[in-house]
């Protein structure tokens, strides 16, 4: 089937988030989650998949559960302008940006993830206020 999105990814998820995952996970990155997001990113296909609101609307995040851990993919839809686009911002695990948001006191695990990847990977620019975050 022909890819419908062109797949952009960050470099440091090549360089910091693949190279931490399981060979495994390395490997359904390329022939799985890839192939999905440039086929169907607005509803994840086969994978549980959820969309950001407010400022952070466009973003969208796959949620992969691997050895009983929980995993997530985030990346953002451009339609326009054409050619039509994923970007991949992150591939981590939760724990760790829990960790992270602690230091901030950001207690939700949604806001935890999309604050540390937005604020570490440079994306995007801004204040988050209550209306980012999805409840």
């Amino acid at each position: 089937m022909r890819a419908k999105y062109l797949l952009q990814v960050h470099p440091l998820v090549f360089s910091e988030d693949l190279p931490s995952l399981s060979k495994e996970l390395q490997s359904d990155f390329e022939r799985l989650f890839k192939p999905i997001l440039q086929l169907s990113p607005n509803d994840g296909g086969i994978l549980s998949c959820h969309k950001f609101k407010g400022k952070l609307k466009g973003h969208h995040s796959l949620e992969i559960i691997y050895n009983n851990q929980e995993y997530r993919l985030v990346y953002r839809i451009y339609d326009k302008p054409i050619p039509k686009r994923v970007k991949i911002i992150n591939f981590d695990l939760l724990l760790v940006l829990t960790i992270f948001l602690q230091q901030f006191k950001v207690h939700n695990l949604a806001k935890a993830l999309i604050f540390s990847n937005l604020i570490y990977r440079n994306w995007l620019c801004f204040k988050p206020d209550k209306s980012t975050f999805p409840k």
